[in-house]
């Protein structure tokens, strides 16, 4: 199916596959700065060619399987998706929406896997402080999402990251 995926929708297939297994059109859009309509009709033809799923009226999207997903990301060059986390980062800050703690814990990830140390970083921090409040189910599903790549380039241990974000 994904060698059929005509080329001038494929970035778009790409770009939601950077995003996540689900997400809304308003973010999509953000990503991308394309117009509106051409991003719609985009989104159209990766639903009606079973790649992607729309959630009831509400503008939100998945991939039809996470395999498909996977397989888009694999795909993806290094530099492009780099390029791709660094501007999902870019676009979810401008947004300012959700959860403080859960949108501080994206902003780590897609700005650690953009290479953007500082900011990964900084997010993190924020996220951590921010869990104080949520339940520890919640807390250790989000911060081993951002944590684990942190770990991997920082060689950080986790009893010294959980340190650093509860000081």
């Amino acid at each position: 199916r994904l060698a059929h995926v005509p080329g001038e929708i494929r970035p778009t297939l790409e770009t939601a596959a950077v995003l996540g297994r689900r997400f809304d059109f308003d973010t999509l859009l953000a990503v991308t700065r394309e117009p509106e309509g051409a991003l719609l009709d985009a989104v159209e033809a990766l639903v009606k060619r079973h790649l992607l799923r729309e959630e009831g009226e509400g503008g939100v999207y998945d991939f039809s399987h996470d395999k498909v997903r996977e397989v888009v990301y694999r795909d993806i060059g290094g530099a492009r998706r780099k390029l791709l986390h660094r501007s999902v980062a870019e676009a979810l800050e401008r947004r300012g929406e959700g959860e403080a703690h859960e949108r501080d814990a994206r902003l780590a990830e897609h700005y650690e896997r953009a290479q953007v140390w500082s900011k990964a970083l900084e997010y993190l921090v924020l996220a951590g402080e921010r869990m104080k409040n949520v339940t520890t189910e919640v807390a250790t599903s989000i911060m081993s999402k951002t944590i684990d790549p942190v770990e991997r380039q920082f060689g950080f241990t986790m009893p010294a990251l959980i340190a650093l974000v509860t000081q």
